[in-house]
């Protein structure tokens, strides 16, 4: 049964079936005090509302979407405490591309990832903040410790599987930006990558993180804004543009759930390509360099603004 409502003085008309084809396949956003579980996924209450009626977010509020989201048969549900940020933030991943992570059930590793005629073997760290670490000793410490004890549980995974170390961040940091994670990752004595002894159990590193494309296209924006005018923007000027850029695609509190691959050249066993989201991007070896070999078509944008 279709059910009409009015956000901001405008009427629209949604019916269950019309929302769960909406929000198949999107992403789920961060749950904070309560969700709504769609077709085995998820969400939050706002971002469904969102997608289904295509209003931004910050034009009405959680109490509105939950009375929508009512209103044509769906529950919706008080969140439990939270759980590890890596097991939150992966799930929330792989369940906005139908795929699905189960415990182990070997002690190889914490979680596997069915994938066709294999599975992904993981094991899912937090990551935590460079800030306050021992980064005057040994920058690479707590990340290079968190490798190592992978890989010790990795050695008795079965030859056939590939094992990845999964790290969740909330936010960027210089611990994922990839040029250290391969400084972590790879020997300093393999001069050519290409001609490394392909026996590391380790087959990548994936981080998790929540990119904050608001913020950035927002920073694209005021740059725009001050070249025209060429000048810097007053503090006046600039929050009105942080006023008019609420509820749009420059809301600065808009972010991206993304995975960053960093595929281990030296891997007994490649990483599948099952990480291909718009945000998503993947790091590797090409023509004997490590680069960035894949971007989603939503990263091609946000470094074709940062030009």
């Amino acid at each position: 049964m279709k059910k009409s409502f009015t956000l901001g003085g405008k009427t629209y008309s949604v019916t269950r079936a019309i929302i769960e084809a909406k929000v198949k396949g999107a992403v789920p956003k961060a749950i904070e005090k309560h969700y709504v579980e769609i077709n085995g996924v998820r969400f939050p209450p706002k971002q469904v509302i969102a997608l289904a009626a295509g209003v931004p977010l910050g034009s009405f509020t959680t109490t509105d979407a939950a009375r929508i989201l009512a209103s044509v048969g769906f529950k919706i549900q008080q969140a439990k405490e939270r759980g590890e940020p890596s097991e939150d933030l992966f799930g929330q991943y792989l369940a906005g591309r139908g795929l699905r992570f189960v415990r182990a059930e070997r002690a190889e590793a914490d979680y596997a990832v069915p994938v066709g005629d294999t599975r992904m073997l993981l094991e899912l760290k937090r990551l935590a903040s460079s800030a306050g670490n021992e980064s005057n000793v040994d920058p690479y410490g707590p990340l290079r410790r968190l490798l190592a004890n992978a890989r010790d549980r990795f050695h008795a995974c079965p030859s056939g599987d590939c094992c990845s170390l999964v790290l969740a961040r909330e936010a960027p940091d210089v611990y994922s930006d990839w040029r250290f994670v391969y400084g972590a990752m790879l020997p300093p004595v393999v001069r050519d990558l290409s001609m490394g002894t392909r026996d590391d159990p380790l087959s990548a590193v994936l981080v998790i993180e929540r990119l904050p494309v608001g913020q950035r296209r927002f920073q694209f924006a005021v740059r725009d804004h001050e070249r025209h005018l060429a000048r810097p923007l007053t503090a006046e000027e600039y929050w009105q543009e942080i006023d008019k850029s609420r509820g749009t695609e420059r809301d600065l509190s808009l972010s991206q759930l993304r995975v960053v691959v960093h595929e281990n050249p030296l891997a007994r066993v490649p990483l599948p390509d099952v990480f291909h989201g718009p945000y998503d991007e993947r790091y590797g070896l090409s023509n004997g360099r490590l680069v960035r070999v894949w971007a989603g078509d939503q990263i091609a944008k946000l470094d074709g603004a940062a030009a």
